[in-house]
């Protein structure tokens, strides 16, 4: 279930999971995706020194413009050098599915249009692929292999999240071909995007 404090603006979840694809969600009438966007900005350090710092974010949007601009926008709250922020690379992602779990906390103020998810310390967000066998008409074995994103505290952890999903909803035989380590820090998504995953969380609780 979802865990609300009343007085702050983040939401903590439960370690249970939650996944929503994101290839089927509409803004204002537009077909959304993940974006990926690369980063750099100058940030100050906690012993007072400046620092150029690289930035990953996964954000829910429309176009590639949309992406770079909302992009800004989070990387304005992270520094106070403004004019040093330089959008290197915005693509669109492959991510087919994500997962949400306890390694994520949520700011449930909106910007730019968006709720942000930030990783919580000692968490990262790992590629997991996978690779599905079915048998079609023909009794033949079709092979095909996807990628289920996961926020988690170890590759050993992420691998062990995304079996249990799929152990949950999958029907197809399949087997989990390995991991790998994202420098995504934040991912940003549609207010609609977050309120499906508080039901999803209510309707498991």
């Amino acid at each position: 279930m979802v865990k609300v404090d009343e007085n702050s603006k983040c939401v903590c979840y439960s370690r249970y999971i939650c996944v929503v694809s994101l290839t089927n969600t509409k803004s204002n009438k537009k077909m959304t995706k993940y974006y990926k966007t690369a980063s750099v900005l100058t940030e100050e350090q906690p012993d007072g020194s400046l620092e150029n710092v690289k930035r990953e974010f996964l954000i829910e949007a429309a176009t590639f413009g949309d992406a770079e601009s909302s992009s800004i926008v989070f990387l304005t709250d992270m520094t106070n050098f403004k004019e040093t922020i330089c959008i290197e690379k915005v693509e669109k992602s492959k991510i087919s599915d994500l997962l949400f779990n306890d390694s994520f906390e949520v700011d449930k103020e909106i910007k730019h249009g968006l709720m942000e998810y930030s990783l919580l310390e000692g968490s990262a967000l790992y590629a997991v692929e996978v690779e599905y066998a079915e048998e079609n008409d023909k009794g033949k074995i079709k092979k095909t292999k996807d990628t289920v994103w996961c926020p988690a505290v170890s590759p050993t952890d992420a691998i062990s999240l995304v079996d249990e999903y799929l152990r949950s909803v999958e029907q197809r035989d399949y087997e989990i071909k390995g991991v790998k380590y994202s420098k995504i820090s934040h991912v940003m998504v549609l207010p609609e995007t977050y309120q499906k995953h508080v039901n999803r969380f209510d309707t498991a609780a």
